[in-house]
């Protein structure tokens, strides 16, 4: 290999901290009215060093913009390897050149993080990849004084399709539109990059995905698709469910998938993953109360004997215990629209599309009851309430809210006394959300993105 390739992904909402142009008053990215935009771009040259040893590396380079757009200062945050391609890289980011940036109509200097990576090529060619945040999703008004205090950051970004998520090792694995898997490596959330991906099924739209060992378990509109992730760089499919209905919601569970789909929940037989076998299905009503046949079953979760499906108005429990023989065993009317459910030794958390958030007692499966629950201030005209997935970790739950884009996390210590710990701006229609380590993975329709949750998480 004669030369190197250099490539430079930005990812400018990696840019977290923004100062005012008169004084040092401390913002956040999405308070701007117009972000900077980079109008000249300028590639470092390979050095001559690392181009002899063949030595491939990653720096994250993080510029100071001035009010006329010019690089006031430029520093190095992070270099691997160390020793190579710092002094490079710093001078060709002092020659990159911005529009200017905005807050209340005046310009003003703004920090800026750029990661450049140095690739061996067989070839000469230069090519830089940009890689943005849609408008919408970065131009919002937002209060943000809890999330500084309790330092939950925005760390990472990459734009993608994304639909759901699901996090394992040093992998995150989001489906997005036309039934693609994409397979993006978070070893180090300032360098996301997709590895791998597989499209099975292009006629149709994925929605779901859980791995389980060495699979991953996506739900499609066409059914279930089971796809070898051994070497995530070539992922393959090996096997295939055709489901009745859509594959809402999955769920894998020991040697079985659970499959949440129109009114009907399917248990698959994955033993062998090239030959996947339904054992049961169990139909009931597709919703609780007076949203009754409005909607169908969208998510699953299984917990010992149980299967726990949040649907319409409330949510049911099936008795699983007996995989050929699935029964109803409980259930309960919230009154609004439940979307996601995270269950936990003896407790349920729903989030409600309409009704805000709530914790159910499931100790006697036959008997749930509520035990308490939370109301975004607002009403149903405005979105506040609709509060759509919800993760717990911990002492905690982290819940999305789809219309004015926020993360909330709760106390859930004490299940019957709630506390609202923070509420922290993120993409409005956020669709999916998982805990991993010290972090936060949230996919919307810009992207995924990582926040680090590192307080609560005490990793």
């Amino acid at each position: 290999m004669s030369y190197k390739k250099i490539i430079s992904t930005l990812i400018i909402t990696c840019a977290l901290t923004v100062f005012g142009a008169f004084g040092q008053e401390i913002i956040n990215w999405f308070e701007l009215e117009t972000p900077p935009e980079p109008i000249k771009e300028v590639t470092p040259e390979y050095p001559e060093l690392a181009r002899r040893g063949e030595v491939e590396g990653r720096i994250l380079v993080q510029v100071t913009i001035g009010i006329d757009g010019k690089v006031e200062k430029a520093e190095i945050i992070k270099a691997d390897p160390e020793g190579f391609f710092e002094e490079a890289t710093l001078e060709a980011a002092y020659q990159w050149e911005f529009t200017s940036a905005t807050k209340d109509g005046e310009p003003i200097r703004v920090l800026y993080q750029i990661p450049f990576n140095f690739k061996l090529e067989s070839n000469e060619e230069v090519i830089r990849e940009v890689i943005s945040i849609p408008e919408e999703a970065i131009t919002r008004e937002i209060d943000n004084d809890n999330s500084d205090s309790l330092n939950v950051r925005l760390v990472g970004y990459i734009a993608t399709a994304a639909q759901s998520v699901y996090v394992s090792g040093s992998y995150a694995y989001v489906t997005g539109a036309e039934d693609v898997l994409r397979i993006i490596d978070v070893s180090s959330p300032s360098f996301l990059s997709i590895k791998g991906s597989i499209s099975p099924g292009p006629e149709s739209y994925a929605f779901d995905v859980q791995v389980y060992g060495s699979y991953a378990y996506m739900g499609a509109d066409d059914g279930l698709h089971i796809i070898d992730i051994s070497v995530p760089s070539s992922p393959s499919e090996i096997g295939f469910y055709d489901t009745p209905d859509y594959a809402n919601g999955v769920y894998v569970f020991g040697n079985y998938a659970y499959i949440a789909g129109g009114d009907s929940i399917y248990i698959v037989d994955i033993t062998t993953p090239t030959s996947p076998t339904r054992i049961s299905s169990f139909n009931m009503p597709v919703a609780i109360g007076p949203y009754f046949g409005l909607m169908g079953f969208e998510k699953v979760f299984v917990q010992g004997d149980y299967a726990y499906i949040p649907i319409g108005g409330g949510f049911h429990i099936i008795d699983v215990s007996s995989p050929s023989s699935p029964h109803e065993v409980g259930k309960y009317y919230i009154g609004g629209c439940a979307e996601d459910i995270f269950v936990r030794d003896s407790f349920a958390y729903i989030a409600d599309d309409w009704d805000g958030f709530h914790i159910f007692d499931i100790s006697d499966p036959s008997a749930p009851s509520e035990v308490s629950s939370y109301r975004p201030e607002g009403d149903c005209s405005d979105g506040a309430a609709s509060l759509t997935n919800v993760y717990v970790e911990g002492d905690y739950a982290f819940i999305t809210q789809r219309y004015r884009g926020w993360l909330y996390i709760l106390d859930i210590s004490s299940p019957s006394t709630l506390r609202v710990l923070t509420h922290v701006n993120i993409p409005m229609h956020a669709t999916d959300i998982i805990i991993s380590g010290s972090y936060a993975y949230v996919t919307a329709e810009a992207g995924l993105f990582i926040y680090d949750v590192s307080q609560f998480t005490g990793e």
